[in-house]
């Protein structure tokens, strides 16, 4: 990956945990050698709205964060498992 690339980093809130918040540290630490890295945090969304409102508040300030050429890849426990090696080969392509 050129270090002309940007990759931007679109998180709902910040961590609560200090392990997280290190751990996130670390791999920007480890991504920033490759390319320049962009962090945002966008807000989160009311605890005492349903859940679905809460969801839909959240994707309207990821959706804002974001500029028309982006390329959204969202993490999730429940998508499918890549290997560090296979992710690195998507983001490269």
């Amino acid at each position: 990956m050129s270090k002309s690339k940007t990759i931007r980093i679109i998180t709902v809130g910040k961590p609560h945990s200090v392990f997280w918040k290190e751990a996130a540290d670390h791999y920007i630490k480890k991504l920033s050698h490759w390319c320049a890295i962009e962090e945002i945090v966008v807000k989160d969304g009311s605890s005492s709205l349903p859940v679905a409102q809460r969801v839909n508040d959240e994707c309207r300030r990821i959706s804002a964060a974001m500029d028309p050429c982006d390329i959204a890849i969202c993490l999730d426990e429940r998508g499918d498992s890549l290997t560090s090696a296979a992710f690195a080969a998507f983001l490269e392509s």
